[in-house]
């Protein structure tokens, strides 16, 4: 690794040195301007702006609005396109100024002295064009009255709850943003559909601007509409998928009431089902006789199979490999096959001979009693090579999942086989038992969150049958994220992950269920599972586990993001998290570039309590954040 990292310092001085003397003109990084004079293009325009005595907050709205400032370095095929976008930029930067409270702005474009707005539409514009923007924005309005009603009565269920309209900034006094009477408008009709009118709507709307007091008054009519309870439900756009498996996962129970949350819910099952590309519910304009509001549900199926590819890559771990092959609509009602394998540990000192591997089906059939109950099969072998020592496992597992909003359990039954083999001992292991878990995942995007939480416990109580032991096996993960900043650009995000394995001595307990920690998925800058009890070939598990990490993350624009990182672990001797065994930390820099599916990685970590034989620095590349 030292002498790739000089490797790469000798190119980067030899092509810094290469360069000519002349100056730099202009330096773009990640697409932001860093340094240096922009070039005007010979068939474009020199821009001013000039906003009037106004906030900077001003400035960059108009500036975000304005598509005339944003091409303002592009080349233009022609004067017609230059008229459009400047005759489009009235309307732009007028709307802008509405929204955020400036009612009475004078706008002005001049294009080499003469308005836009006059130009007729052949005119011929000679290029590089002049072209001057100034506003004066005038007074920043406020309510002088806002009301609005009826409103709901209060929600006595938690989830019926909606922000009162005054949240929205809709009050005496504060500023008289567009947007604040739209979003007031929609919190007291969403509060009245909480509560059983789903054809509440605005029945009326007064604005009036009093432009000498700057200031606007608004009244807001709200329309709450009959109670309902839900209607008959028409599906169409399925081929295959069953139309009696459908009526069971999209019906409604006799005499239920609307809830908007219900639709919502319905709409994440049908998706979660991973049979239909695209899932439109739409809600009948009137209600019917019976006073049921009827939806209609429009479907679009995907393949029925797919193959798919993936690869990691970590200067530590060397190369990984997997693929998968998935039906998922076997028999109409749903059910999903899928066989995975999977090969990792590959590189220029480690051949196949000491890869890990893995291979595995599972099966799912959803709507077992229940919408949201899943019943589950799953079988996997595996081996994995560690400095110490090789294990082999292979389990099978029966059972069922429910899933309900951002709510899930399972309950599965298993049995398991595992063995241990080192320079001087062959151990095996057959236990039976259940995996018995709950999660909760609040997150906003899991690939790429911004804020929520997601909190998973996994507990697994189980009989081995050649020790003649019982024990338990508790896995409990933590993460959270706080976006920071009105645009949301930097978010903090921390991990914390705390295992236990009770009732086993730590020579009796089975090899694969002991905890080690190291690489991407835990402490970055050491090998993976190179961290534990003893080290090199003398490595074993341990009987309890702590993980920690901590991420700042900066989105520079909408394609490229940095991250801060620190991680830390601990290995325990006994079953008590934290009791025995010394912390190994790691930190770095990441590199995120956007993809369509999710973030592209690139993590570089050094370790900080390295032992002999451990590189100075580790390298990640992996598709999605670390967590």
């Amino acid at each position: 690794m030292k002498t790739l990292h000089f490797r790469l310092a000798a190119a980067f001085a030899i092509a810094l040195t290469a360069l000519p003397a002349t100056p730099v003109v202009a330096f773009e990084l990640f697409g932001i301007h860093l340094f240096g004079q922009r070039k005007i293009p010979t068939n474009g325009y020199e821009l001013t702006l000039n906003v009037d005595a106004a906030p900077k907050s001003v400035l960059r709205t108009i500036r975000n609005a304005s598509v005339l400032w944003a091409d303002r370095y592009e080349s233009l095929g022609d004067t017609d396109s230059l008229l459009a976008i400047a005759n489009a930029d009235y309307r732009a930067i007028l709307s802008a100024l509405y929204a955020n409270g400036y009612y009475s702005p004078q706008i002005s474009i001049l294009i080499n002295g003469r308005e836009a707005g006059t130009f007729p539409f052949d005119a011929d514009i000679p290029l590089p064009a002049q072209i001057a923007i100034a506003v004066n924005p005038g007074p920043e309005f406020t309510f002088g009255s806002a009301t609005i009603g009826p409103l709901a009565p209060e929600a006595q269920r938690r989830n019926d709850r909606v922000d009162p309209p005054a949240s929205s900034g809709f009050a005496q006094g504060e500023p008289a943003f567009a947007g604040s009477i739209g979003s007031a408008a929609d919190l007291a009709i969403e509060a009245w559909r909480q509560q059983g009118h789903p054809l509440a709507r605005l029945a009326d709307r007064q604005i009036v601007a009093d432009h000498a007091a700057a200031q606007m008054d608004v009244n807001l009519n709200i329309a709450p509409g009959p109670t309902a309870t839900f209607g008959p439900v028409a599906v169409s756009g399925q081929t295959r998928t069953k139309a009696d498996f459908l009526a069971f996962m999209t019906r409604f129970p006799d005499g239920r009431a609307f809830d908007p949350d219900d639709i919502t819910r319905l709409r994440a099952r049908l998706l979660r089902l991973g049979v239909f590309r695209s899932v439109r519910i739409t809600e009948g304009d009137a209600l019917n006789d019976q006073g049921q509001l009827p939806l209609t549900i429009a479907l679009e199926e995907l393949p029925l199979r797919r193959v798919g590819f993936g690869a990691t890559l970590s200067s530590l771990d060397g190369v990984g490999l997997e693929a998968f092959w998935f039906h998922r609509n076997l028999f109409g009602h749903a059910e999903r096959l899928r066989f995975d394998a999977s090969i990792s540990g590959l590189g220029p000192q480690s051949g196949f001979d000491v890869a890990d591997y893995s291979l595995g089906a599972h099966f799912t059939r959803p709507g077992i009693f229940l919408p949201d109950l899943n019943f589950e099969m799953d079988f996997r072998a595996s081996r994995e090579s560690t400095p110490g020592f090789v294990t082999r496992a292979a389990e099978y597992q029966i059972g069922v999942q429910y899933i309900n909003g951002p709510h899930a359990a399972q309950a599965m039954a298993f049995a398991a086989y595992s063995d241990l083999t080192d320079d001087n001992i062959f151990k095996q292991y057959e236990m039976v038992g259940l995996h018995l878990g709950a999660t909760y995942d609040g997150r906003d995007n899991p690939l790429d969150a911004h804020r929520g939480l997601y909190l998973d416990l996994k507990i697994s109580p189980l009989w081995e049958f050649q020790s003649a032991q019982a024990g338990v096996s508790a896995l409990a993960e933590a993460r959270g994220y706080l976006p920071l900043g009105a645009e949301e650009r930097f978010v903090l995000a921390g991990r914390a992950r705390i295992g236990s394995l009770i009732g086993f001595d730590l020579a009796d307990a089975p090899a694969n269920l002991l905890y080690l920690s190291g690489g991407g998925s835990s402490v970055r800058g050491y090998g993976y599972n190179t961290r534990g009890l003893g080290t090199g070939d003398d490595l074993t598990g341990g009987l309890s586990l702590i993980n920690l990490s901590a991420e700042a993350r900066w989105s520079i624009n909408d394609t490229f993001g940095l991250v801060a990182f620190a991680d830390a672990g601990l290995v325990g001797s006994t079953a008590l998290p934290g009791e025995t065994g010394d912390w190994h930390t790691g930190i770095g820099l990441g590199l995120r570039y956007q993809t369509g599916l999710g973030p592209l990685r690139l993590d570089i970590a050094r370790g900080l309590n390295r032992q002999a034989g451990d590189p100075g620095i580790g390298i990640y590349i992996g598709l999605g954040q670390s967590f």
